[in-house]
Order: C-alpha cells, then sequence, then structure tokens
C-alpha cells in the first residue's frame, strides 16, 4: 500500500465521516448491520478472554465495544492509519482500551500480542492487493506469539464491484500455509466472504500425531 493509496483510502473514510457521522457506513460496511457477525466469525477459534489483542484497522473501536458487550477481558490495542478515527475512538473507549495511529507496516514495532485480528482491511483495490495481504500477514506473524485471523471478501460472486477487492479463498489459504499448518478457512457465515485463521497452537502429540489440543478426543 504506497503513500498515493494511504492518503486516498483515508480521504474516502473521512468524506464517508462527514456524510454519515460515527456510523457502520462510514467504515464502508453499508447499513445491514452485519460487522457485529464478522466480529464474532473473528473471535470464534481462540479464547479470547485474559489475553492481547491487537485490531488492525479497528476504525471505531467496535470490535472492542463488542468484546466488552459479550464480557471478552483483553487487554487491547487497535490501530488505523486514519486520524480522525483514532480520535473518535479515543473519545469512545480511551479509558479502557489502547489507541493508536500508525501505519503498522512502515513503523517499528516491538510490542508482542496473543492474537491479531483485522476486519475489512482488505476488501478495496490496490496496485497489489496480494502482496499488500502478504506484508500485513508477515508483520501479524511477527508480532503475534498465538495466531492472527483476518476477514475478506470472496471471489466467489457473481458480481464485483470495480472498487472492491474479492480475495480467492485458495489463495489465501495457500498464503496461510506459509506460517502454519495449523489453518481454518470460514465460509459458513456469509456465502460471499470469508474468514482466515492462523493458528500457532501447532505442536502435535507425536503418539497420535493430533495436535494437542485435540488428543482428548483420540
Amino acid at each position: 500500500m504506497n503513500e498515493k493509496e494511504i492518503q486516498h483510502a483515508i480521504d474516502r473514510f473521512n468524506k464517508r465521516l462527514e456524510q454519515f457521522g460515527i456510523s457502520e457506513q462510514s467504515l464502508g460496511w453499508g447499513t445491514k448491520g452485519r460487522a457485529r457477525l464478522r466480529y464474532e466469525i473473528l473471535m470464534s477459534q481462540w479464547d479470547l478472554n485474559n489475553s492481547s489483542v491487537m485490531d488492525l484497522g479497528c476504525g471505531f473501536g467496535d470490535m472492542f465495544e463488542y468484546m466488552s458487550d459479550k464480557g471478552i477481558n483483553t487487554k487491547y490495542t487497535g490501530i488505523d492509519i486514519n486520524p480522525n478515527f483514532i480520535t473518535i475512538a479515543k473519545e469512545k473507549h480511551g479509558d479502557k482500551a489502547t489507541f493508536q495511529e500508525k501505519n503498522l507496516l512502515t513503523e517499528e514495532t516491538t510490542e508482542q500480542f496473543d492474537f491479531v485480528l483485522s476486519s475489512g482491511v482488505f476488501n478495496h483495490v490496490l496496485e497489489d492487493n496480494m502482496g499488500f495481504i502478504k506484508a500485513c500477514f508477515d508483520k501479524f506473524d511477527k508480532i503475534s506469539t498465538k495466531g492472527f485471523a483476518a476477514n475478506f471478501l470472496s471471489d466467489k460472486v457473481g458480481f464485483q464491484y470495480e472498487y472492491t477487492f474479492h480475495a480467492s479463498p485458495a489463495a489465501i489459504l495457500d498464503l496461510a500455509y506459509q506460517y502454519s499448518n495449523n489453518v481454518v478457512l470460514r465460509n459458513d457465515y456469509m456465502p460471499y466472504e470469508f474468514t482466515v485463521f492462523i493458528n500457532k497452537f501447532a505442536e502435535v502429540d507425536e503418539q497420535t500425531t493430533v495436535y494437542k489440543d485435540f488428543v482428548k478426543y483420540v
């Protein structure tokens, strides 16, 4: 994601913010209210209680709000490139969570998180979408200790807008396997979207050749 694309993204979302205010529409999710379902899916593979979580593309901190509503207690850090979004997120949740205006790919960080989650970041057409996804996954892998997950629009559709990027589930799954053999892809909650989970709990029981979390079922 080059500097021109970053500024274009910031300008695009600021125009939506001016038009729609603090709403899902400003984040590009339309009016169908499905963002909370996406959060539910992103949290479906792991017990996030008492863990540290980084949310890339946090917007107004809605994922943190969803966690709080669900009674999930985390050390949450939200990151976004849009300063206006970060200002709003701090106003809403700054007493309970951390929010940073940051370009994760260009700014160094030594902080580690148990999990990295990202919703909606990979949905817009760029000069090199797969290159951007790979760069983000490389960074997610570097700063997460237990796993990372992200959602995508699927290319298994009959229609695509010229400005939205629809990823191949097969290509994303192939990329995910570069980081772990313990991978989950969910395409069971919406027909035209999917979520991939890269799990670092990949320790295998040598006797059963089963991941240790599943040995109790053998």
